[in-house]
């Protein structure tokens, strides 16, 4: 038994020549790679950043493929933050909307719009379980996720208390102590293998993940196969034929839970995909990077206060539940473009600003031989803070003093 989890994702900033390119070179032969494989069941992970993006640009048969696997039960989706924040540094009016903006998004493009007695509605089934963007979490997330319904999240192995990872295997579920929540586990090194890997020998990688990933979890970026990598999606192919030629089943995580061993769980830790040791946020913080450090105190300026974001978005922080299978019909507030919903704009706008891109392209962390610079993610996320800024009345112009240094800082980046 074996599963995969693809992460598709580009964020809302992206130029769209970009986003072009990728659903050229990945998404569009993946997904076909895909539904040609009929033995192989996975699960993804699309937030609302890339599926507006797709949505806008004319992609809806792409989506409607996805959308079929979907009623198919050939493809699960996860829970996410719609626009791919780390949740586990927001405050949780704020991880509450994300969460809840993207169940809306897939109700929209994947779901029903009519419930069982005609009525409008957005309806999607079957969403239990989360992944966390960047997989950032915290015990606050992990306790939020559980009231909001979710039935498992997948974290990295450094989310485990070390005596706990140092002997975690593969095919392992585990009770999370003080919520309902289940915790399943990323498999590290398997995932980075095929993530970081381009010196690919298809029988080497056939018979390594054969003896190392009975039980195990894989989960890594979708663009990995055809973008980042450029024969990568010949390579996914080759493997899925591969290991289903030596008998290898593959699974959705939801299909996994039902097979895999429980265990209590007394707590998990704050990490992310790229922990290692007590360096939880080691690809979107440096201090060393005065663009850095200037974006995350803009950040943490505006985010500093939970009751106050809650007062200016109308609503009390973490009210409600996950969105299931019938919720009321709201306006999908990505697609307004009328001036009578400029509030909506303004909320939008916040929501966007949260993303994790801008804090990795400014770090300059090494990946790949290559470092996380980006000007243009940089100073394009300060539209989205001038877009908000009218949110904050009083403290509004310190909020454009803050954006101001930012650019400063950014502009100096090559």
């Amino acid at each position: 038994m074996l599963c995969f989890l693809l992460h598709f994702y580009q964020p809302s900033n992206q130029l769209p020549q970009v986003v072009k390119d990728v659903v050229k070179n990945c998404y569009i032969p993946l997904i076909k790679v895909i539904k040609e494989n009929k033995k192989l069941n996975l699960t993804i992970n699309i937030p609302l950043a890339l599926l507006a993006q797709l949505d806008l640009l004319g992609y809806h048969e792409l989506i409607g493929e996805i959308r079929l696997l979907v009623e198919q039960g050939r493809v699960e989706l996860t829970g996410t933050g719609g626009y791919h924040p780390l949740l586990s540094r927001l405050p949780a009016s704020m991880v509450y909307r994300q969460i809840v903006l993207n169940e809306l998004a897939y109700g929209y493009y994947f779901g029903a719009d009519k419930d069982f007695e005609g009525e409008d509605c957005y309806m999607i089934k079957n969403v239990k379980g989360f992944f966390p963007p960047e997989m950032a979490v915290n015990p606050s997330l992990a306790s939020t996720l559980s009231d909001m319904g979710y039935e498992w999240v997948l974290l990295d192995e450094y989310s485990l208390p070390e005596p706990v990872r140092k002997t975690h295997k593969n095919g392992v579920i585990y009770t999370l102590g003080g919520c309902s929540i289940k915790v399943l586990i990323r498999n590290r090194g398997l995932s980075n293998l095929l993530a970081f890997n381009r010196e690919f020998n298809i029988p080497a990688v056939v018979e390594d993940v054969k003896a190392n990933g009975d039980g195990a979890i894989i989960a890594l970026d979708a663009e990995t196969f055809g973008h980042h990598y450029k024969d990568g999606v010949g390579f996914f192919d080759n493997l899925i034929v591969g290991l289903s030629k030596e008998g290898v089943d593959f699974v959705t995580l939801s299909q996994a839970t039902k097979y895999m061993e429980d265990k209590p769980l007394p707590e998990i830790l704050e990490s992310t995909w790229s922990t290692v040791g007590s360096d939880i946020y080691p690809m979107w913080f440096n201090d060393k990077s005065p663009a850095n450090a200037a974006l995350w105190e803009l950040f943490d300026f505006v985010h500093r206060r939970d009751d106050i974001l809650a007062v200016l978005m109308g609503n009390e922080a973490g009210s409600g539940k996950k969105v299931s299978a019938d919720v009321a019909k709201p306006r999908p507030i990505w697609l307004d473009q009328e001036e009578a919903y400029a509030g909506n704009s303004r909320l939008l706008d916040l929501l966007k600003s949260e993303q994790s891109d801008a804090f990795w392209w400014s770090t300059g962390a090494d990946i790949a031989g290559k470092k996380n610079i980006s000007k243009h993610m940089v100073l394009s996320v300060l539209e989205y803070y001038r877009g908000c800024v009218g949110l904050f009345g009083s403290e509004a112009s310190e909020v454009l003093k803050r954006i101001e240094q930012v650019e400063k800082e950014g502009n100096l980046l090559e």
